[in-house]
């Protein structure tokens, strides 16, 4: 039986939400290891990109910050595409807004480890990473939930926000 590539990177990340969602974090502790063990290229990134960010899930939120102690959106999304070595310190943005020029924008489908950008009076001010074509992890300041969560873009907000998506990493 031949597993396609997509179920593999479906499957690693509901393996990390769940482990994530546990009471012992799931922790991956050198993304690069993993990498080794599978598929090369634009896939095995997103593995590696989508479980990188999944091990941040409960890290508080603080403005200005990139970890690894608080984040905010900008700072969660910079320090995951640089430790899963999908963009090089020197090319990954900082700010929210600089996002909207690295990789290529998404035209159709939203793949998991794409790059959401989310805008305010058509300025980008948020950015997340895609764990499927609806679900996302993003570090929010407001709401109930606060800090590097499991968001949804059918929820209003986010849909009313959503400006677009980047594809980065290797192809």
């Amino acid at each position: 039986m031949a597993v396609s590539r997509r179920a593999i990177v479906l499957s690693v990340g509901l393996l990390a939400a769940l482990c994530a969602g546990s009471a012992a974090l799931f922790r991956l502790e050198n993304a690069w290891t993993v990498s080794r063990l599978l598929p090369s290229g634009r896939e095995a990134n997103r593995i590696v990109l989508v479980a990188n960010a999944l091990r941040w899930i409960g890290t508080p939120y603080a403005y200005g910050t990139d970890g690894p102690a608080t984040m905010d959106c900008s700072g969660f999304v910079h320090r995951v595409v640089v430790e899963s070595g999908s963009l090089p310190l020197a090319e990954a943005p900082r700010r929210s807004a600089d996002f909207r020029s690295v990789g290529k924008p998404v035209e159709g489908e939203i793949e998991p480890g794409d790059i959401l950008l989310f805008s305010y009076r058509g300025r980008v001010d948020h950015v997340a990473i895609a764990l499927s074509s609806d679900a996302f992890i993003n570090a929010i300041s407001r709401g109930p939930r606060r800090g590097v969560v499991i968001s949804s873009l059918s929820d209003e907000c986010w849909k009313d926000s959503f400006a677009g998506a980047r594809r980065i990493g290797r192809r």
